[in-house]
């Protein structure tokens, strides 16, 4: 299907072999050309416009193979130095907000997206590949280089393919480099993977009509005939590995497909492309098998269509050019039977069998709380319903290595139905060191230069699914009530920039938070799926560690409250708008609207009108007048203690005042701010600002805005 987009009255579309289909119009500009298979062909087309004015419009276009888009190859150039590339035929889609992975011998690679000399940067993103610096090859040299080592790019995305993810692996290019990195650049080249076909470099009979300069483009015009050269034979290839079957399986945690060989490959050297956004491939020791393992358990689509475009045998014989295959994905239905697209539902296949918790199999409660420990070789287990009647006030622990997840009596109601007929399914995984590094090192490519993230832990996946009376699964994908995560925090981790966060299904990063105490943080969570804890450290070009507030910028930056400038600057002496505080303890609250504020200042629409509605329903704040808040005026220090002390009560209840302390300044604060700025000394919350001052009418800045918040996160936490 080809869309065009025109005002004129008509469009037609004239294939290569100059017939002509005129197009269906929505009758707003669009038009629309279904071609069959026997109209899609090699060649040159044009879109024409018809009609008056518009008449005799074209835009011409040309079809080729899939092996023209998927050329690909090694190069060098410039004597290799600051030159060595992995370079493709087609133009890529990737971006700083969609970058590619790229991975040296397993190991992350930095990555710039500007194409300069000497960059500081490994690698940098150009249009048609990705160019690799002496940097990383002095890297490379210092920690040595052996055969079963690979360059892989991961997340490839193309501009004439669209609704695909690639990938690639090269294991037979030289990367052992002296000399700062510049030694042996000119070895830096492989062929590429097969002579391409039709109208680049391969066979065809007629070559396309596209003008290749401005002699060809005149003549084009003149009417006259464009001569190309015969197209050179393509090359031989000894590779004759065949596929044997194509399959997709599912298993209790995850699903994948499996691609069988009748003979062995080299696993260091391949190419893949799918309509999935993520997978992670891995092969048997034979080499004889191929598994995509999908990032989705159930894939949404009935159908996923593969790409083999780089494959090469033992004696170093390379596929001859791409081949398309495609699998069913079965429903999520019956045993969990390998291959049979079966969930991990009861019965049926060689996976373990759910452990039954009932209510007699429950533990003897300890502080409140049941706690059952699973067995990694059994990482499911069922919960009927009447357990959660039997756990009275109790708290029901399920402890998998080093996470724990708590359900009480409540959420287990929430998750299992009204009715108690149904029972839970809970299914722990945790991943292996390397899957951990890959994971981070995904989600850290779209956080900048500025910030470093550091797992703390492995990640870890929990699913859940509910059981009927017939065992037929019905996945749950969020908790009407929350349940607890905890783990241990490791000691030599910084409590300041500890948090646990969420992993989506794009490998994205979501800051979920948690409350740390006695080396042990908790969070309660509203979602399964997979978790990870992290350090995540950002830095700011004008704040040094030598700032009185650096350890609150820090962080406040960790917890996702507040961020820096575009131009990589935190700007501390600014001072703060109503609108952004508020904003600030609307997050840290996860404060939710059901409505809109009351305030004809507060636009619809405008990026905090959320965010003060949400803290005005909850009794946070009040206008400037009843119908004005104010939003961009800049904040006092007495209107900042008011907002803190009803947002601090509002969880922990009223704050009794004990102290007869008063600054010097007392008789300057607003007769409606004056308890307020008491009860904040009295926490700790708010203290003057030296000579026994407060200081109510000065203004806010962004530093004192990032100590006011940790200061605040800490007595909740307390």
């Amino acid at each position: 299907m080809i869309e065009a987009h025109s005002d004129a009255p008509s469009v037609v579309l004239v294939l290569p072999d100059k017939r002509q289909i005129r197009g269906v119009s929505d009758g707003g500009g669009k038009f629309t050309f279904r071609l069959t298979a026997e109209q899609t062909q090699y060649g040159r087309y044009e879109l024409r416009t018809e009609g008056t004015d518009k008449a005799n419009k074209s835009v011409f276009f040309s079809a080729v193979s899939l092996a023209d888009a998927l050329r690909h190859a090694t190069s060098k150039g410039d004597e290799g130095e600051e030159n060595r590339l992995i370079g493709f035929s087609s133009r890529l889609a990737n971006d700083r907000n969609d970058p590619p992975i790229i991975l040296v011998d397993g190991k992350l690679v930095t990555l710039s997206f500007t194409p300069e000399r000497f960059k500081e940067e490994e690698t940098t993103l150009l249009e048609y590949g990705i160019q690799f610096h002496d940097k990383l090859f002095a890297r490379i040299a210092s920690e040595g280089w052996d055969a079963s080592k690979t360059f892989h790019i991961r997340n490839l995305k193309f501009v004439p393919i669209q609704g695909f993810t690639f990938e690639v692996s090269f294991g037979n290019i030289y990367a052992s480099a002296g000399d700062n990195g510049k030694e042996g650049a000119n070895l830096f080249t492989q062929p590429i993977s097969w002579n391409v076909e039709r109208y680049n470099n391969g066979p065809a009979g007629v070559w396309p009509e596209i003008p290749d300069n401005l002699a060809e483009k005149q003549a084009f015009l003149n009417g006259e005939e464009i001569i190309r050269p015969d197209a050179p034979a393509p090359k031989p290839s000894d590779f004759k590995a065949n596929i044997e079957k194509v399959e997709f399986v599912r298993d209790s945690k995850s699903s994948a497909i499996v691609i069988s060989f009748d003979e062995p490959l080299d696993v260091r050297e391949f190419g893949i492309g799918m309509d999935v956004e993520e997978w992670t491939t891995s092969w048997d020791d034979e080499g004889k098998k191929l598994q995509l393992t999908l990032g989705a358990r159930n894939p949404e689509a009935d159908k996923i269509h593969m790409i083999l475009f780089r494959l090469k045998d033992l004696k170093g014989n390379l596929l001859p050019g791409p081949k398309v295959l495609s699998v069913t994905v079965p429903s999520d239905s019956g045993g969990s039977q390998p291959g049979s697209g079966g969930g991990w539902q009861a019965g049926g296949g060689n996976e373990p069998q759910p452990v039954a918790i009932g209510p007699d199999q429950l533990p003897e409660a300890e502080d409140g709380k049941r706690t059952l420990v699973i067995d990694p070789d059994q990482p499911s287990v069922r919960i009927p319903g009447e357990v959660a009647d039997v756990l009275g006030g109790d708290v029901l622990r399920l402890q998998y290595g080093q996470m724990g997840l708590e359900l009480d009596g409540e959420s287990l109601k929430a998750l299992i139905g009204a009715d108690g007929n149904h029972s839970l399914e809970i299914q722990l995984n945790d991943a292996s060191e390397a899957e951990t590094e890959e994971l981070v090192g995904h989600a850290a490519l779209g956080l900048g230069d500025s910030a470093e993230v550091r797992p703390a832990g492995p990640a870890f996946e929990f699913l859940v699914q509910r059981l009927n009376e017939d065992h037929e699964a019905e996945e749950i994908t969020t908790f009407a009530v929350p349940v607890e995560l905890s783990m241990p925090v490791p000691e030599d981790a910084d409590p300041d920039l500890i948090g646990l966060y969420r992993i989506t299904e794009d490998g994205k990063l979501v800051y979920v938070g948690g409350t740390l105490k006695d080396g042990v943080l908790a969070v309660k969570v509203s979602k399964p799926g997979r978790y990870i804890l992290l350090e995540y450290e950002r830095s700011y070009s004008d704040v040094s560690d030598s700032h009185w507030a650096y350890r609150a910028i820090r962080a406040a930056s960790a917890k996702h409250l507040m961020n820096g400038l575009p131009d990589g600057t935190f700007a501390p002496h600014e001072p703060m708008t109503r609108a952004q505080l508020v904003s600030i303890i609307a997050r840290a609250l996860k404060l939710e609207a059901s409505g809109v504020a009351p305030f004809k200042d507060v636009e619809a629409g405008s990026w905090y009108a959320v965010d003060i509605a949400a803290a005005f329903e909850s009794g946070i704040i009040n206008g400037k007048t009843p119908e004005l808040f104010g939003p961009n005026d800049t904040i006092t220090r007495e209107e900042a203690a008011v907002m803190l002390l009803r947002a601090y009560e509002k969880l922990v209840g009223e704050v009794t005042i004990t102290s007869r302390y008063a600054y010097e300044d007392a008789g300057q604060i607003s007769p409606w701010a004056l308890e307020a700025v008491m009860k904040a000394w009295e926490l700790g919350l708010m203290v003057g600002k030296g000579a026994n001052r407060f200081d109510p009418q000065g203004l806010v800045t962004r530093a004192e805005g990032a100590q006011l918040m940790v200061n605040f996160i800490s007595l909740l936490d307390d």
